[in-house]
């Protein structure tokens, strides 16, 4: 901490604003506002009737509060308010602060609590029993020690923080932007197969695995997952083979297909790279093999990572909420255009430059997701 800061309790420069609490009217409409967990802010919800709510009393919003979350600020549930928000309103679970504005930069105050650290400190304060039931009171927020600096230096340092914030959404618009511009490449490249080349269903080139074991004991099993959207494949934990009530497990070779059933419908579908060879997927996961002189598994990868796939997938699931899954054999009933082996060699050249722009992608939006954070703690310990 730099040798003009000092430490002191957010109640020296922070107060719980009972004034904005009113009490509810049945007769009234009421437009109600949330808070996000993990600093991503305030966002609007449903209008409710005074009648139609249980609640007693709300917090009424001020461009200028902050806003904490009873149930889940210690889970990041804090937030700044803006022009945005004015005079719409809060449950009761969601007291809102004012700053000593002689004392302190709310900006500044607004970024000390985007910190894990914070949040950290504040689930320690909290009463109740499990993770997910620790509930925070006014008090708690109050107490929080703060690294705090002038005021003159909290605004040089609010400014340092929002121009580099800035970078970094301008960063985040251009990636969603490069994003669209793929899926739309990625779909065109599919709707020209679709028109110009014959269609197949899965059935006519997939073949189960026949790579079965039977789990024994005192052997490890590596488990395989395959993540939504296209995440492709993973390893999970290990097990031995007394920790499962399946009687088969498939070991995976690379380039075999697999799929979750339940999951499918959310874009858990996947082409086995190096990283889960020689895991072992369970009853839950179909495993394929077929002939890759026939068809790429670049193209069968290209084909089942598209949003309209997933889409069609979803529309075959069948079961109660929640538990709707794909039949394998509806599964294989399912039709995609496949081109001749040498067409999909044409194109498979561009679809390696797809994925390694996705890869480039995910990797460019971790660091981006880590930024900020990394730019607070430097802060908050005086380095900035």
């Amino acid at each position: 901490m730099q040798h003009n800061w000092r430490n002191i309790k957010l109640s020296e420069i922070l107060f719980h604003d009972i004034d904005s609490l009113i009490h509810v009217n049945p007769s009234l409409e009421y437009h109600m506002v949330g808070v996000y967990s993990f600093g991503r802010g305030l966002f609007e919800k449903e209008v409710v009737t005074g009648i139609n709510t249980s609640y007693n009393n709300f917090y009424q919003l001020k461009s200028d509060h902050i806003v904490m979350s009873q149930l889940f600020g210690w889970e990041g549930a804090i937030a700044l308010s803006s022009d945005h928000f004015e005079g719409k309103f809060l449950s009761s679970q969601f007291p809102t602060f004012l700053v000593h504005e002689e004392k302190a930069d709310r900006r500044f105050i607004g970024f000390y609590l985007q910190q894990g650290s914070v949040w950290k400190e504040l689930f320690t304060k909290g009463r109740g029993m499990g993770s997910r039931r620790r509930t925070l009171n006014p008090a708690n927020l109050l107490s929080l020690e703060v690294p705090f600096p002038p005021l003159l230096e909290q605004q040089r340092i609010v400014s340092k923080i929002e121009s580099i914030k800035h970078r970094i959404e301008q960063i985040g618009k251009l990636r969603l932007e490069q994003e669209k511009e793929f899926q739309q490449l990625s779909f065109s490249i599919f709707t020209n197969a679709e028109n110009t080349f014959s269609k197949r269903n899965f059935g006519s080139f997939l073949i189960l695995s026949d790579n079965i074991e039977e789990p024994e004991v005192n052997k490890n099993y590596r488990q395989v997952g395959i993540r939504w959207w296209g995440g492709g494949a993973y390893e999970r934990e290990t097990i031995d083979g007394s920790q499962t009530s399946y009687k088969a497990f498939v070991r995976l070779e690379k380039n075999n297909f697999l799929f979750n059933k339940i999951w499918v419908r959310n874009g858990a579908l996947a082409i086995v790279k190096d990283e889960t060879v020689g895991c072992y997927a369970s009853g839950e996961f179909p495993v394929y093999c077929y002939d890759e002189s026939e068809i790429s598994p670049n193209w069968i990868d290209f084909i089942v990572n598209l949003p309209i796939f997933w889409q069609r997938c979803f529309n075959l699931s069948q079961g109660t909420s929640g538990k709707n899954r794909i039949k394998p054999n509806e599964f294989l009933k399912m039709e995609i255009p496949v081109p001749p082996i040498a067409e999909q060699n044409q194109i498979v050249p561009l679809l390696d430059k797809l994925n390694t722009l996705k890869i480039v992608r995910t990797q460019t939006e971790k660091e981006l997701t880590q930024l900020l954070p990394s730019l607070l703690d430097k802060v908050f310990n005086g380095k900035l």
